[in-house]
Formats: structure tokens, sequence, C-alpha cells
């Protein structure tokens, strides 16, 4: 018994010997820890505000496009789905609508359908069009389903594209308001 204790009263006594100790450098992080984040905040704030997108903010925002539609897709379905309560199904349909630029596609409930999204491909990139206002679109694969109280049938498969927009707007963070770049969804219509 004795040589099974001996083993982990080793291991653990070297543990505790070759682990930092609390007191070294830990005042020296906590001076420079409040000057780091400042200027870490300061560099965000700067990207968020940036007058024009680089390939890698570009990049992230046709990724955010995509789970917006996603989260579009979503939202329609919670909203379309009768068995939820309305307070809630109206919730949704308004959460829908923020997803769009102000000249979006308009967003309306059908009880008792459902939408998912089958795949997303990017069908033209996100470029500058005028006075800071990034225009991409992305294409993608809808399938459509009526739900009756018997069972799910079948509706139909169709490609639809949805143009994405970059934008400033003003937005609150903490007790500032900035200009920063936020994705939008805009009119949604079928694939030529």
């Amino acid at each position: 018994m004795r040589k099974h204790l001996v083993l982990p009263a080793i291991l653990m006594a070297f543990l505790l010997i070759s682990a930092k100790s609390c007191d070294e450098d830990h005042s020296e992080n906590l001076e420079e820890k409040p000057e780091t984040v400042k200027e870490e905040m300061e560099e965000v704030k700067d990207g968020f505000q940036a007058d024009f997108l680089n390939e890698e903010s570009l990049a992230a925002m046709t990724q955010k496009a995509r789970q917006t539609l996603k989260d579009f897709s979503e939202y329609m379905n919670i909203a379309n789905d009768i068995s939820n309560d309305s307070l809630f199904r109206s919730q949704a349909l308004g959460m829908a609508g923020t997803l769009f630029y102000e000249n979006g596609t308009p967003v309306k409930q059908y009880a008792g359908l459902l939408v998912t999204i089958d795949s997303i491909w990017l069908t033209l990139p996100l470029h500058l069009t005028e006075k800071g206002l990034y225009k991409g679109l992305l294409g993608f694969r809808e399938r459509t389903i009526i739900i009756s109280e018997k069972d799910s049938n079948f509706y139909s498969i169709d490609k639809k594209q949805v143009e994405i927009f970059g934008i400033k707007s003003i937005k609150e963070i903490g007790g500032d308001s900035l200009w920063v770049w936020q994705l939008y969804l805009g009119n949604i219509s079928r694939s030529r």
C-alpha cells in the first residue's frame, strides 16, 4: 500500500515545487494590463470605424452574411410555426425584419410553411459601390415544406439570391456611440 502512495506524493511535490509563484510578475501584469487593454480597445474601435474594409474584414462580412441568411430562415420558421405562441411568433417576425437593409424584401408571415436553406454560395463578392456602401450577392438553395396537421408535405426547391450590404451605421458600444460596419440583407429573388 505504501508503494502506491509514494508515486502520487512525489508527483504532487514536483508540481508544487515547479509551479510559478502567485507573487511573481503579478504586480507587473496588473500595472501593464490597463494600458494594454486600452490600446487593444482603440485598435478594435479603429477597425470598426475604418472608412474602408480590408480583405480580411470583407471575408468576415461575407461569413456574417451567410450566418445572417441562416438566422433569417430560422426566425421565419419560428414565425410560421402555428404551434408557437402568437407573441413569440410576432417577435421572431420582427427580428427577421431587422436583418434587412431599408429597401430590402418585406418580411411576410406564412402559417404552416417551413423553409430550410440547403447551401449558400458567393455569387458577387462585397465591393465598394458608393460613399462607403459595400454590396454583394449570395446565392442559395431554399427548400420549402408545407406543414399540414397530418404530416409534412414537400413543396419545392428553388435557387435564389439575396443582396448583401456592408454599411456604416451608429451602434451603441458601452457608453459610446460609434459609426461601425454592419451587415444587412437586401432583396431576395429567384436566380436566373
